[in-house]
């Protein structure tokens, strides 16, 4: 439905995600904004030329961090949960201004941005006319030094959307050697096993809290962790907020008792939603 309005609708394969099958080509520094995004395929399609219009990753005034009708000015809490509350100052596009502030959310989006760029190896000359950051890889350029030409679009577009075509197995894509649902049986049985206390332990608990996911990835068999399959970054997902909310709880009390009871509770409600964790083939 959220598609609805587009007449056409093309889909990206993410490197660093949890995809279904082992794609043979797929996105890197794709996040964490739109633009990042953009960018990265831009960057991919390798064209002559590439203006960056609007990848500001920074402001000049604390106050204006987005256009006036952004949705990020609702409200001052609505601003501060989405942009952060810190101002970091940076080394500005354009010369006349020595620095721009930003957030931690835009510069790690301008970080990703620089590692797209890089990516193409000087393949693609990019200018950055944006004014706020400045974007190492891209050379500044103001909007209106934009040399105009001729050009009929037409032809590069119908190139780009020739390649979203259906992917071919063993052409473009692979299977993982496990199964996605045996792979998620094991990882629930390693899991349970790792989480298990007969009596509760504080350094035990919190070395699991910290590291469960590589704790429970070592049970598995060899041949069943391959490189680039994130298809459990879900379900561990899901597990390592439910541990550190866990851990809060035990917080709360005040000897060993108290913690003990904590621990079993919590444990019979963490083991039945695993228990009732499934994999669906699409």
């Amino acid at each position: 439905k959220k598609f609805s309005d587009f007449k056409d609708v093309f889909m990206l394969t993410e490197k660093v995600a949890p995809n279904p099958v082992k794609f043979k080509f797929a996105l890197s520094n794709t996040r964490p904004t739109t633009g990042n995004l953009a960018l990265s395929f831009a960057c991919n399609c390798y064209p002559e030329e590439l203006y960056l219009l609007g990848l500001d990753f920074g402001f000049r005034h604390e106050e204006k961090t987005h256009v006036a009708e952004s949705i990020i000015y609702k409200n001052k809490a609505f601003q501060t949960q989405n942009a952060g509350r810190s101002q970091l100052p940076v080394q500005a596009n354009f010369s006349d201004a020595e620095t721009v502030l930003t957030q931690p959310y835009f510069n790690q989006a301008r970080q990703m941005a620089e590692r797209a760029i890089e990516s193409v190896d000087g393949r693609v000359k990019v200018f950055n006319c944006s004014d706020g950051a400045l974007v190492r890889g891209a050379e500044p350029l103001r909007a209106e030094q934009i040399a105009l030409r001729a050009y009929d679009k037409q032809a590069d577009i119908d190139l780009i959307r020739s390649s979203f075509r259906p992917l071919r197995a063993g052409e473009d894509w692979e299977p993982f050697p496990m199964a996605g649902e045996q792979l998620l049986s094991l990882y629930k049985k390693g899991l349970l096993n790792e989480l298990k206390m007969k009596k509760f332990n504080w350094f035990k608990f919190a070395k699991i809290v910290d590291s469960i996911d590589h704790m429970v990835l070592k049970r598995l068999p060899r041949k069943s962790v391959v490189e680039g399959d994130m298809r459990l970054e879900p379900y561990m997902e899901v597990v390592r907020e439910l541990l550190i909310m866990w851990y809060r709880f035990l917080c709360f009390g005040n000897n060993e008792h108290e913690w003990q009871q904590v621990y079993e509770v919590g444990y019979q409600e963490l083991a039945a939603l695993i228990e009732d964790m499934h994999w669906d083939d699409l």
